[in-house]
């Protein structure tokens, strides 16, 4: 009785995480997993953050595969009790949830949501393309490595001499409308 509570846990739950891996290989996976709750992991407000979740369904259906087979595996031994079985089911689950909870953390993290955070020009140098006016008189442009991507960005100085193309500068903060501050970096 005990084996086909556990095959029926079992199979199941395996076929569902082929199918789950197939979808999410051929781009058909959701990128956010429901909780117990009914709400949704993948939410975007601006900032991409990335939290460990381990009551998601995806978690859940290891959890029951791996419990079944670790379970099915130890009624192999005639000397295992009903609670070894179960015991041993869900240490294997358990541990099942963790290693899938884990995974999909690391590889959420992995991603990047591709969005310019102007504060993190902060403090990085680069140089002058587009010449900058004297005491924000004007804007130019700069071209500066931010978030390990190559880019142009508007800029202003508080200095009282114009930067001209070329000058290599220091990005020192940050003026409304996602204009960056700048000054030379040469003194």
């Amino acid at each position: 009785m005990m084996q086909q509570i556990l095959y029926y846990m079992a199979i199941p739950a395996t076929m569902a995480i082929f199918i789950q891996t197939a979808m999410t290989f051929v781009g058909m996976g959701s990128d956010g997993d429901m909780d117990v709750d009914g709400d949704m992991d993948g939410e975007f407000d601006g900032d991409f953050e990335v939290s460990f979740q381990i009551f998601t369904v995806r978690n859940f259906i290891a959890f029951f595969a791996f419990f079944g087979w670790g379970g099915l595996w130890m009624t192999n031994d005639p000397n295992s009790s009903s609670f070894k079985i179960i015991l041993v089911g869900t240490i294997c689950g358990v541990l099942a949830m963790g290693i899938s909870g884990g995974l999909f953390y690391f590889m959420k993290k992995m991603t990047s949501s591709g969005t310019l955070k102007m504060k993190n020009a902060i403090g990085k140098t680069g140089n002058v393309y587009i010449p900058i006016p004297k005491s924000r008189s004007g804007s130019g442009k700069i071209q500066i490595n931010v978030q390990g991507a190559f880019r142009e960005l508007e800029a202003m100085t508080d200095s009282e001499e114009a930067l001209t193309t070329g000058t290599l500068i220091e990005v020192t903060g940050l003026v409304n409308g996602g204009v960056v501050l700048v000054q030379s970096s040469n003194k």
